[in-house]
């Protein structure tokens, strides 16, 4: 049976203006410099990509996804805008990052010699993945010099990044102040040993809202910027979409 628009009893509304001033929120509670990432994985949480990343285009330099599919949409979407994948592409897809121009997120070094080989002329920029307490993607924190200094060496690839992801940052203070520091030590060795630069990324909602101080370069934020804070005390700053 085929049902038409006036037949639904149910629909969202997405209020994109609370979108607006949800991520302005988020970026007056950073310091100065600090960037925000509007993660847009899952059709921008359920909130439908086309609207979200139409309107955080014009603030934001940085779109996250989850896949290769998802980055293809929101360039689509906001040519020009710089697209992180933030899971590990399938073999089959790395061509299509390398095509896309998209930034991969990187842990292991198969990942890394694929790149290298099917970077062009020009390279191509990753990121590294560095597991610091979440267990769940990233190269562990006591491999992490030698993992980029391998990839350092590897013709073509340019690693122009790196990043960590607080796994209790909404519940746990004590152990994420601890893994914040870890990872601050971390990223000072491997930039005092010249092996990586541009941005440094940590923090998810739950960290950018309870850890401002150690943001470092880039926030990756999503379910906040929907108006859904992980952390009580910052729920009143933030409008439902």
């Amino acid at each position: 049976m085929l049902f038409s628009e006036t037949d639904c009893r149910s629909w969202a509304e997405i209020d994109c203006q609370a979108l607006r001033e949800n991520w302005e929120a988020l970026r007056s509670h950073l310091g100065q410099g600090v960037e925000v990432m509007a993660v847009v994985k899952a059709n921008a949480y359920g909130h439908g990509v086309e609207s979200v990343v139409s309107a955080l285009c014009q603030k934001t330099e940085w779109f996250g996804v989850a896949n290769v599919r998802e980055a293809r949409e929101v360039l689509r979407i906001a040519p020009g805008k710089r697209v992180m994948i933030l899971g590990p592409a399938l073999p089959q897809e790395r061509a299509a990052v390398v095509a896309g121009g998209f930034c991969p997120v990187i842990s292991t070094l198969d990942e890394a010699l694929a790149y290298s080989q099917l970077a062009g002329v020009g390279g191509m920029e990753v990121h590294l993945a560095i597991d610091s307490g979440m267990g769940r993607i990233g190269v562990w924190e006591s491999e992490a010099v030698e993992f980029a200094r391998a990839c350092r060496a590897l013709p073509r690839l340019r690693v122009t990044g790196v990043g960590s992801h607080l796994p209790v940052a909404d519940e746990d203070d004590e152990y994420t102040r601890h893994q914040l520091a870890r990872f601050r030590a971390l990223v000072q060795e491997l930039r005092d040993q010249g092996l990586v630069s541009g941005p440094v990324h940590v923090e998810n909602s739950a960290g950018a809202i309870g850890f401002p101080a150690d943001a470092a370069d880039l926030v990756r934020a999503g379910l906040m910027l929907y108006g859904c804070s992980p952390r009580p005390e910052f729920q009143a700053r933030l409008r439902g979409v």
